[in-house]
């Protein structure tokens, strides 16, 4: 009887043994799932952040592209005033000097 107790209590300190080691193994996964978690959050939050700055920078882009086209749009209609004037001024000198304004 003495014999199958020891067998039992060996048995038993083994199982425990097992059950620690893969408590501590399930802790330390834990622990990896956590901290990989972490990262994951902080680069999903920073990938938003550069897609933000990304879409801001072709915004500002865009927007510069029809600033200039204002601009070069505005310079066309000041060259095209600016030309009917001085066929105005041509008109007006070379006639009678009546009727231009």
């Amino acid at each position: 009887m003495r014999e199958n107790e020891r067998m039992v209590h060996k048995a038993f300190s083994q199982m425990k043994t097992k059950i620690d080691q893969v408590r501590g193994a399930l802790e330390r996964q834990t622990r990896v799932l956590e901290e990989t978690h972490q990262r994951l959050e902080s680069l999903a939050l920073r990938l938003t952040q550069m897609e933000e700055q990304g879409r801001l920078r072709d915004l500002e882009r865009l927007r510069a592209r029809e600033r200039e086209e204002a601009r070069k749009e505005d310079e066309r209609w000041i060259r095209e005033w600016e030309a009917c004037q001085a066929q105005k001024l041509v008109h007006c000198s070379g006639g009678d000097g009546g009727g231009c304004v």
